[in-house]
């Protein structure tokens, strides 16, 4: 799986900007087993998404931009414990 790298708000007005993920909240209707999981520990979920929309834009130093998704589907990802022992904490 493709690893994020958390980003820093540049924009905000702090003297050492945050850096944070990208996040998204989901009921859980959609997700029941994570009333049983913890806050801080890892979790791997399989997300099937349609693509809604997408937003470009370019300044002097470089381009940036978003997408929009709508989730549709969704897996709990089982892990092996070889796989644990292999995950990078950030």
């Amino acid at each position: 799986m493709r690893k994020i790298k958390p980003e820093t708000n540049k924009e905000m007005a702090t003297e050492m900007p945050k850096r944070h993920y990208p996040s998204f909240y989901i009921s859980l209707d959609h997700l029941p087993e994570a009333e049983k999981w913890e806050p801080g520990k890892t979790y791997q979920l399989g997300l099937e998404v349609k693509m809604t929309g997408i937003n470009i834009r370019e300044d002097e130093k470089d381009k940036k931009g978003d997408a929009n998704f709508d989730i549709i589907g969704i897996e709990v990802q089982k892990r092996s414990k070889e796989k644990k022992e292999k995950v990078n904490r950030y």
